[in-house]
């Protein structure tokens, strides 16, 4: 492993969020799970490899304000977040806590994610843009803003260069160049703000910079004397994700461990999350998509699906690896549901795809869904 490979494994090893659930098709699924592999074998050769090697150091990196200083804080990369606010009416929300106030032309906000830890008692909040034509979930997206609190255990790379943003210290994690350029920079809260900006999006320090500095948070995170019309976000714009549609039951078995949404226009159009149904938190579980029928993948065409009818709905699934199956229509929607052997087997238990099916129900606009599986 080269330097600059240990280097991006020891950064997604401390920074990158779980993912939420993707759109996806069968042979972009396992050209992940082949890619996740190998992630994590960088990951885990950068986290021994971290303890005994000095990165070298990169170069100039441009500021706000002041000079960069290679002096170093002591805090922790940032991480998933142990704050109050992921809960609303006593179930996980999703929150729109922060807005891209500037974004490059032709990118707009594509996304949202939460996350919640393994214990559930930490969570990471990802807002995401990109530019026309891209589908993908928040984790995938060229433009992450990634909010959390100081994750124990993950050190500052010996390499990061101080930065100040808005007035509140930071570090380039990696400088453009490098391929994703990453910055991270602490929030009044006590929160840290990660930003990934893909090379396809831009190379320039000043456009990666002018991101940053136009981020908009809610009045708990902005930036000191941050003007309120353009530096804070609008308490209307603020506040948790209403969702379109629920399935209702899968609770009694499984518990939320994350949501997403992905954006189209003003309005949400794919949402979806993880649901935790194993003995081991965070180990084993399913993921599930609801997207408008218009919008969504047509599988019918993949040969290496089998196909069924389940409660009058045609049905396509896997017939090897993780259970994958997709719905073509109920109410409108189209719904994936992904799943380890394990929780596969629990879900049949509740009634398996007919449960999914049965349970997913559209309430009036005056019934707000804060989420979609309680």
């Amino acid at each position: 492993m080269d330097e600059t490979n240990l280097r991006e494994a020891l950064h997604d090893l401390a920074t990158a969020p779980l993912p939420p659930s993707d759109r996806v098709r069968i042979s972009a699924a396992r050209a992940r799970g082949v890619r996740t592999r190998r992630v994590r074998r960088a990951g885990a050769v950068a986290a021994v490899a971290a303890t005994c090697v000095a990165i070298a150091g990169v170069g100039y990196a441009a500021t706000d304000s002041g000079s960069p200083s290679n002096r170093h804080n002591p805090v922790a990369a940032p991480g998933i977040s142990s704050g109050p606010d992921i809960r609303e009416a006593g179930v996980l929300s999703l929150r729109r806590d922060a807005s891209f106030g500037w974004l490059p032309a032709g990118y707009r906000e594509s996304g949202l994610s939460v996350q919640l830890s393994p214990n559930r008692d930490r969570h990471r909040w990802t807002l995401s843009a990109a530019g026309p034509g891209f589908h993908m979930g928040p984790a995938d997206a060229p433009v992450r803003l990634i909010v959390g609190s100081p994750q124990r255990g993950a050190a500052v790379p010996r390499d990061a260069v101080r930065i100040t943003v808005n007035r509140m210290h930071g570090y380039w994690i990696n400088q453009p160049g490098r391929g994703t350029a990453t910055l991270t920079w602490a929030l009044p809260s006590g929160a840290w703000a990660t930003l990934d900006v893909g090379p396809e999006v831009s190379k320039d320090v000043p456009t990666i910079i002018r991101i940053a500095l136009n981020v908009r948070f809610s009045a708990r995170d902005a930036a000191p004397g941050a003007a309120p019309s353009t530096g804070v976000m609008q308490p209307a714009d603020a506040g948790p994700v209403r969702f379109p549609a629920r399935i209702a039951g899968l609770t009694k078995t499984f518990q939320t461990t994350g949501l997403f949404a992905t954006l189209s226009g003003s309005g949400i159009s794919s949402f979806g999350g993880d649901l935790d149904g194993g003995t081991a938190p965070g180990a084993k579980g399913l993921s599930i998509e609801v997207t408008p029928k218009a919008e969504a993948d047509d599988v019918s065409h993949d040969g290496s699906l089998a196909r069924t009818t389940i409660e009058g709905h045609t049905v396509f699934h896997t017939t090897s690896g993780y259970p994958t199956y997709w719905i073509s229509d109920v109410q409108g929607y189209a719904i994936r549901v992904t799943s380890t052997p394990d929780a596969f087997t629990r879900l049949q238990r509740a009634g398996g795809i007919k449960a999914v099916i049965s349970g997913l129900a559209v309430p009036t606009k005056s019934k707000a869904v804060l989420n979609p599986f309680e």
